[in-house]
């Protein structure tokens, strides 16, 4: 995070007679941070009475000008409209990063990193309380689904393209991945991909969690339901997840 964030924080707590070492080990705030912003408020006369109503740009502009400058040249993302393109099928922030990043090179301003990127996404979800945290115990589910849009697959001595989809199987607990390209979707296909996902494991979940639930439930009907295909050759992948 940038020293101006941090700047009006620093000024109140110091304020309240705190030490510039207890400030740096209750709020994780690097020494050489707390000295600069301390040290520019004493040689320009500024106390928390003067930064008290007033906003961090506002404070950043007073204090450390250079940095709002440096910041200033920097692009922000908008988080939004990443948020809404990761919606849709076959988007990924490593995508939208590299949309962020040419739009700034067309805009002559600098762009963030990707690791940058993806922290101040993490961040916006919190915020918005769009993330769920899940627990998941080891060995008890496998999901499972067909991955994105159709990719191609090449023949390397004949050149014949031929389009495939994704079947992955992951164990949620460690997200251990099981990734099959497929000629198509069919109910025997779907099934020897959970074979050859259940024999790469090593094992059998307890429970198969189906993410698509529509497509499953207009391709795979049989005996009322759905029902986990179980081979004596495999174990219970509870000790694999």
């Amino acid at each position: 995070m940038a020293k101006h964030s941090k700047a009006k924080l620093i000024i109140e707590l110091s304020a309240k007679n705190m030490s510039r070492r207890e400030i740096a080990r209750t709020r994780h705030i690097s020494a050489h941070t707390i000295k600069e912003v301390l040290d520019r408020a004493s040689e320009k006369g500024v106390g928390w009475d003067d930064v008290s109503l007033m906003g961090d740009d506002e404070i950043a502009a007073m204090l450390l000008p250079e940095e709002k400058a440096a910041e200033d040249a920097v692009a922000r993302p908008d988080y939004g409209y990443v948020h809404d393109e990761l919606r849709k099928v076959g988007v990924t922030l490593k995508l939208l990063w590299e949309e962020y990043r040419d739009g700034c090179v067309k805009d002559g301003k600098a762009a963030v990193s990707y690791v940058t990127f993806t922290r101040g996404y993490a961040d916006y979800a919190i915020s918005k309380n769009v993330t769920n945290h899940l627990k998941h115990k080891p060995g008890q589910s496998m999901e499972v689904d067909w991955s994105g849009s159709t990719m191609q697959l090449v023949d390397p001595v004949t050149g014949e393209v031929s389009k495939v989809r994704l079947f992955v199987a992951v164990l949620p607990y460690s997200q251990y991945t099981y990734v099959e390209a497929t000629l198509d979707m069919k109910q025997n296909t779907w099934l020897l991909c959970h074979v050859n996902a259940y024999e790469f494991f090593g094992g059998v979940a307890v429970r198969l969690i189906c993410d698509n639930l529509k497509w499953a439930a207009a391709h795979l009907r049989f005996n009322g339901g759905f029902r986990v295909m179980r081979s004596s050759r495999t174990r219970p992948a509870a000790t694999r997840d």
